[in-house]
């Protein structure tokens, strides 16, 4: 009996040494190949960082480069304009800062053909927004003036006035009945009774 023991214990004995063994190997196995994949992860060559290429934009880069343009190429015209200078700058940028530019005075157009009236780029002068509200307000209220002077001029009061009274109508004339037609709108009774007040009539006359 104590052999079939001793036997049983070697036994498990043994089980647990051979799968404690396998799990510690399987566990070095995994280690190992972490450890390979971090050293080529680690020694591939790091791609170069590439920055994307930063180009002028806004009204203070777009203003100059919009002048020197129009310097280089004198005598385009908008559209030729915008060509040259897209896609660095804006459509509608460029053709609004023509436009500024040629009220300072530093550019000008001739038959929609655009040149330069200065020898250097100048600023174009900053308007706060209050002075934009307010000179938008003085030119609101302007054209209001405009428009009311328009429909007191077309439109005068005694005019308008008269244009919706309506014309008296007048009563129509009625011709005098004929006898026939007398006869025609009375019965016999009615007749007689004219008969009577006629007669009457005629011998208080006669």
């Amino acid at each position: 009996m104590s052999d079939l023991r001793n036997a049983l214990q070697a036994a498990i004995q043994s089980a647990r040494t051979t799968s404690m063994t396998t799990m510690i190997n399987e566990w070095d196995n995994a280690d190992n190949e972490y450890a390979h994949k971090a050293v080529v992860v680690s020694s591939a060559p790091s791609k170069p960082e590439v920055k994307p290429e930063v180009k002028p934009r806004g009204f203070k880069g777009t203003s100059q480069a919009v002048f020197e343009f129009v310097q280089a190429h004198p005598g385009l015209s908008v559209s030729d304009i915008i060509a040259g200078l897209a896609p660095a700058h804006k459509a509608t940028s460029v053709s609004s800062l023509l436009y500024q530019q040629r009220k300072i005075g530093t550019l000008s157009s001739v038959k929609r053909r655009w040149f330069t009236n200065a020898n250097a780029y100048v600023p174009i002068p900053s308007v706060s927004y209050t002075d934009r509200k307010a000179k938008k307000a003085k030119v609101k209220a302007k054209m209001q003036a405009h428009r009311l002077a328009a429909i007191e001029t077309t439109i005068k009061p005694e005019a308008f006035a008269a244009a919706f009274t309506p014309a008296p109508v007048e009563a129509p004339v009625e011709a005098p009945l004929t006898s026939a037609q007398i006869l025609l709108r009375v019965n016999v009774v009615e007749a007689y009774d004219l008969y009577v007040e006629l007669r009457q009539m005629f011998e208080k006359r006669a």
